[in-house]
C-alpha cells in the first residue's frame, strides 16, 4: 500500500513538472488519493512562472489524502476559486470517481484582491485612489453614513418613515371605512382617529370628521363623531357641533353639549344659556343636565339669578334643583352666598338639598361661613343616636366644608369617618376629602389604597392621592371592581 502511495506521489510530481511548461497563470492541480482524480484549472496567460506551493496534504472537505498544488505569478499563492471563469480539465489517474475540488473556494479571489491593492486596481485606478475609497468605505461603516446621512439620522429617519407609512395606511383605511363601511365599522374607524399622531394626517382626518358631524344621517355614527371631536378638543368643530344642539335626537343634543364642554369653546356660553332657559324644568331631562354641567364648567356667572329662580320653583324636579345648587358652587358667584346659607339653615328643607348647599358654600371661599356651619355640626352631635344617623349625610358635608375653610378641628372628624364599617360612608368621606392636602389625610388615604376591603374605596383613595399630586406605585393601581362593591355603583 505504501508503495502504491509513493508511486502516486511521484506521478503527481511529474505532472507538476509538466505543468511548468504551460505558459499560463493560476494553473491549479489537485489529486485525490482516495478517489484517484487530478484536476487542472487554467486561467490567465503569463510569461513569468516562479513559485510552486508545496503539497499541503490536507483535505478541505474532510477527506483524507487531498493534495493541492498552485502555480502563481511572482510570489502570489492562491487556492481554488470555483467561481472564477476558466477551463477545468479532469484527468483520471486511477479507477474510481470523485466529486472534485476540496473546499478552498474563494481563496484565489481574495489573494487577487490583495494583489490589486498592492499594484493598483484592474481598471487602472491608482493605489492611492483605491486605498482612499477603501478608507472612506470603512469610515462610512464606522460612523454609519449612507449617502451622506449619519447613522443616527438614518436610523431615526427610517423609523419615522415607517411610522408615517403605517399612519398613512391607517388613515386611508379610516377614510375608506367611514365612506363605505357598515355603521358598526364606521364608529370603530372614527375612534381610531384618536390614535393618529402625525399632525398633518390627523388634520386631514379632522376635516373629514367635521363633515361627518355636519352631514351624517345615522344617529349612532353622528354621536360617535361628535364625541371623538370632543376628545380631540377640536375647537374648529364647534360651529357644526353647535348645530347639533338642535337635533331631533336628544342623544345627539346631549353628546353635543358635553363635546362643546371638552373643546373649551366659551364663546358659546350665550348660545348654551339661551337654549337652557327655553327648556321645561318640570320634568327630568338628561339634555338639561348636560347643559347645566357644561355651563358650570364654563363658569357662566350670569346665570346665577336664573339658577336661584329654578331652585325656588316648587314645580322644578328634585334632580334639577340639586344640579343648580351644585352649579352655584361651580361658578363661584358670591352673590349667591346668602341664598345658599338660607337653604342650609332651613330645617324643613330636604337633607340632601341642605348638604349640597353647604358644599357649594365651601366652594365660594368665604371664610365667614365657618361659624354658621359649626353651629349646625354641634346641633347634629346633640341629637340622639337614631336621629343623628338620619342627619349623618349633612353632618359629614358640614365637616368637609369646615376643613375646606381651613378649620383644623374638622380634620379628626373626617379621619374618623374613614374608619367607618360602612363602605358607603368611607367612600363619601374620601370624595369630600379631595383637595385637602393634610399629611394626616395623605397617610390614611395611602392606607386605604392598599388595605381597604372595598375596591371602590381603594380606587377613590388612589384618585384622591393623584389629585393631591402624590405619586402612586404601579402595583397600587386598581383596574377592576369586585363583586362585593356592586351595591355601591349608584353612589355618587
Amino acid at each position: 500500500m505504501k508503495l502504491i502511495n509513493l508511486k502516486i506521489i511521484q506521478l503527481n510530481q511529474l505532472l507538476l513538472f509538466l505543468i511548468l511548461s504551460f505558459p499560463y497563470e493560476n494553473i491549479f492541480a489537485q489529486t485525490n488519493l482516495k478517489k484517484g482524480f487530478l484536476y487542472l484549472k487554467i486561467k490567465e496567460r503569463v510569461t513569468d512562472l516562479q513559485t510552486i506551493s508545496p503539497l499541503d496534504g490536507k483535505n478541505r472537505k474532510g477527506e483524507k489524502g487531498g493534495n493541492i498544488a498552485t502555480i502563481t505569478k511572482r510570489d502570489k499563492i492562491s487556492g481554488t476559486n470555483n467561481g472564477d471563469k476558466g477551463k477545468t480539465k479532469k484527468i483520471d489517474i486511477k479507477k474510481g470517481k470523485g466529486k472534485g475540488i476540496g473546499n478552498t473556494e474563494g481563496t484565489g479571489k481574495t489573494e487577487k484582491k490583495k494583489k490589486d491593492e498592492e499594484i493598483g486596481t484592474p481598471k487602472g485606478i491608482s493605489n492611492a485612489e483605491s486605498t482612499g475609497k477603501t478608507e472612506k468605505k470603512k469610515k462610512d461603516k464606522e460612523i454609519g453614513t449612507s449617502k451622506g446621512i449619519s447613522n443616527t439620522e438614518g436610523t431615526g429617519g427610517k423609523k419615522e418613515g415607517d411610522e408615517y407609512k403605517r399612519e398613512k395606511e391607517k388613515a386611508e383605511w379610516i377614510e375608506r371605512t367611514i365612506n363605505f363601511g357598515i355603521h358598526k365599522s364606521r364608529k370603530y374607524a372614527l375612534n381610531n382617529i384618536l390614535t393618529i399622531k402625525n399632525k398633518n394626517i390627523k388634520s386631514q382626518l379632522e376635516d373629514m370628521l367635521i363633515r361627518v358631524i355636519d352631514k351624517e344621517r345615522d344617529i349612532g355614527v353622528k354621536i360617535r363623531a361628535i364625541s371623538v371631536a370632543g376628545e380631540l378638543k377640536l375647537k374648529r368643530s364647534s360651529p357644526v357641533i353647535q348645530k347639533s344642539l338642535d337635533d331631533e335626537s336628544e342623544d345627539v343634543r346631549i353628546a353635543a353639549a358635553y363635546a362643546l364642554q371638552k373643546t373649551g369653546d366659551k364663546t358659546l356660553v350665550q348660545a348654551l344659556a339661551g337654549r337652557l332657559k327655553k327648556l321645561n324644568h318640570y320634568k327630568n331631562s338628561l339634555y338639561i343636565e348636560a347643559l347645566i354641567d357644561t355651563l358650570g364648567v364654563f363658569k357662566a356667572k350670569e346665570l346665577w339669578k336664573f339658577a336661584i329662580d329654578i331652585i325656588n320653583d316648587e314645580k322644578t324636579v328634585k334632580n334639577l334643583r340639586e344640579l343648580y345648587i351644585i352649579f352655584l358652587g361651580k361658578v363661584g358667584e358670591n352673590k349667591s352666598k346668602n341664598f345658599l346659607m338660607k337653604l342650609l339653615q332651613d330645617e324643613d328643607e330636604e337633607i340632601n338639598i341642605r348638604s349640597l348647599a353647604v358644599r357649594s358654600l365651601s366652594n365660594l371661599g368665604t371664610g365667614d361661613i365657618t361659624v354658621h356651619i359649626e353651629e349646625i355640626v354641634k346641633q347634629i352631635e346633640s341629637y340622639p343616636y337614631r336621629k343623628k344617623k338620619k342627619y349623618y349625610n349633612l353632618y359629614i358635608y358640614c365637616i368637609a366644608a369646615m376643613a375646606r375653610q381651613g378649620d383644623q378641628k374638622a380634620i379628626p372628624h373626617l379621619l374618623h369617618s374613614l374608619k367607618s364599617d360602612n363602605a358607603v360612608i368611607r367612600l363619601k368621606s374620601i370624595k369630600l376629602l379631595k383637595g385637602l392636602k393634610d399629611q394626616r389625610i395623605i397617610d390614611i388615604l395611602k392606607y386605604k389604597l392598599k388595605n381597604d376591603q372595598s375596591t371602590r374605596v381603594r380606587k377613590a383613595a388612589r384618585d384622591a392621592l393623584k389629585e393631591l399630586g402624590i405619586d402612586i406605585d404601579e402595583e397600587d393601581e386598581i383596574d377592576n371592581y369586585d363583586e362585593e362593591n356592586k351595591k355601591l355603583k349608584n353612589f355618587e
